[in-house]
């Protein structure tokens, strides 16, 4: 007589579905790779039937630098599904913070991009641990290397039997670390299982299909994967995009062109990414080429608060996209779904509810409280601090127990960080982070509500607002401002205060003594590895600026 089991949710089950209905749907690197569904399972098989082979197993740790290609997507679910732990490495990262989360996490083996060897080189001999190099190229030739031993990533794979079972594991096994991009300090480790993966792109996938939405999809749009795999995990697209077996487009190193070019010639409907990536889309000098591709794409932004400004130019390219807010402790909390009541308003109106933070994804916990743990009035002006629980959620902060005591409350919610507002419909707006939050004369200043007024301005490509000290208000606003290249050098700091006092002082929208001390006009703005305006070098730079 038989049991029932224990159905565990591991990563080989979001294959279930897509091998039987979407078999031969393709996934696309470039020009350089194509292939079905079926051949891409193969592959995962064999790889990490190749992987074992090399006595990677039983919780080895696998770090792997590369872009976002068909071989870092095979091996997010071959290492895994090994039985081993995936280590994505955030290649924009200064090479010793690289070192720090290599000697943090002590992998035992390294997969890396052809045009990384030379910093592998370098790194090596720091790393003794590692026992094993993997190169990964689009021609498949191994380059001249001291690395040992070393092998390509397509031998490794055409070693592996193609009927490789994989080992029994738990849902609860951890599958994957990664760290956080560092903007307060040193990256932290994040770890995530089988389950919490699955979870987790679930979560996100009920919220793109099952509510009506400008960016609502199906297993018959096609996803470009935009959010590098090295953060966030690609912010768990490939793993959704593989449970509705949706065609995958890769491309590769970010290049504007190339994935303007895909979105064309791929037909490529949807993508997710932070507000950078979907400017370098429609700002790109041939971006008006591209008019009729682009006006079937959606995107599903993340990683800041976009000004309203950027609806506007993205709308004159017919592209639609909503905001949503996770972080790297887990990628999808709340999203900006309209509710079925508001889908006839105008784009306008709508906009004040799109243009936020959004509504908690399913099975997602949130609240907003003040300093005693209490939630704070749900009037869309009283802020607090926001806390989450959530199944997607990190257990906490690899090899680190202090940390992880310290970021949760002793009734279990998760504190973020972050500064939020919310309103009696549910919708929460993220006005800051906690860090980021200007405390003048013991009041709260959002930089980011002020940023999105300054961007508001005509003239305005970028803006920063972070506070710096003042004898007597503690903290007061400096806002740096990079203007659109026709307006450089014939604006002054009296015309964008002029413009603040007219459209939002006047007309009631914002205190007087919020507009910023002092405005400067800067060529550029610092980035974080991630592609977030870096505030805390900015505060580096301004550290010797007292105010009055």
């Amino acid at each position: 007589m038989g049991r029932p089991e224990h159905y565990e949710l591991t990563l080989d089950k979001l294959f279930v579905s897509s091998l039987v209905r979407s078999p031969e749907k393709e996934i696309v690197y470039r020009d350089v790779r194509r292939y079905n569904y079926v051949t891409f399972y193969e592959r995962v098989r064999r790889l990490a039937s190749g992987l074992m082979s090399l006595g990677l197993r039983d919780g080895s740790k696998v770090g792997v630098i590369d872009w976002n290609t068909n071989h870092f997507l095979e091996l997010m679910f071959a290492v895994p599904l090994s039985g081993s732990i995936l280590h994505t490495i955030n290649l924009r990262l200064a090479p010793q913070e690289i070192l720090y989360t290599i000697n943090y996490v002590r992998d035992d083996a390294f997969v890396i991009r052809d045009e990384f060897v030379p910093l592998a080189e370098k790194l090596a001999p720091a790393m003794p641990f590692v026992k094993q190099w993997i190169v990964t190229s689009d021609d498949g030739s191994l380059p001249s290397t001291t690395l040992r031993p070393v092998a390509h990533i397509e031998d490794v794979i055409k070693g592996g039997d193609p009927n490789f079972e994989f080992p029994r594991l738990s849902e609860n096994t951890t599958a994957a670390v990664y760290f956080t991009s560092g903007t307060t300090g040193l990256p932290k480790a994040v770890y995530f299982s089988h389950r919490q993966i699955t979870l987790q792109s679930i979560i996100n996938g009920l919220v793109v299909t099952a509510y009506p939405s400008p960016v609502r999809v199906s297993s018959a749009d096609v996803v470009m994967h935009i959010p590098p795999f090295f953060h966030g995990l690609g912010w768990m697209m490939p793993y959704l995009a593989t449970l509705l077996g949706m065609k995958q487009v890769l491309p590769g190193r970010p290049d504007a062109k190339v994935m303007l070019e895909l979105i064309k010639r791929e037909k490529v409907t949807f993508g997710a990414g932070v507000p950078i990536f979907l400017k370098m889309l429609i700002e790109h000098p041939e971006a008006e080429n591209y008019r009729d591709a682009l006006s079937n794409f959606r995107y599903l932004l993340d990683g800041e608060h976009p000004p309203r400004s950027l609806f506007y130019e993205a709308k004159k390219f017919g592209v639609q996209f909503i905001e949503a807010f996770g972080m790297s402790e887990g990628v999808g909390f709340t999203f900006a779904v309209p509710k079925e009541y508001m889908l006839d308003w105008p784009w306008e109106k709508l906009l004040d509810y799109i243009n936020t933070a959004g509504l908690p994804g399913p099975f997602v916990q949130v609240k907003i409280v003040d300093e005693s743990g209490k939630p704070v009035p749900k009037d869309f002006k009283t802020m607090g601090k926001v806390l989450i629980k959530s199944p997607g959620l990190t257990e906490g902060y690899w090899k680190d127990p202090e940390r992880t005591e310290a970021s949760w409350t002793d009734d279990g919610w998760f504190i973020t960080g972050d500064i939020g507002v919310w309103n009696e419909e549910g919708y929460i707006l993220i006005v800051d982070r906690e860090k980021d939050v200007i405390k003048s004369g013991g009041e709260w200043i959002s930089s980011v509500r002020l940023e999105d007024m300054i961007a508001s301005h005509p003239a305005v490509a970028r803006v920063a607002v972070v506070g710096v000290r003042s004898r007597k208000w503690s903290e007061r606003p400096v806002a740096l401002i990079v203007l659109k290249p026709e307006y450089k050098g014939r604006l002054r700091e009296e015309d964008i205060r002029e413009y603040l006092l007219k459209e939002f002082v006047e007309t009631g929208k914002t205190p007087k003594w919020w507009l910023p001390d002092k405005i400067m006009f800067v060529d550029d703005l610092p980035l974080t590895s991630v592609g977030k305006v870096n505030k805390r070098a900015l505060r580096e730079q301004l550290k010797e600026l007292e105010l009055p």
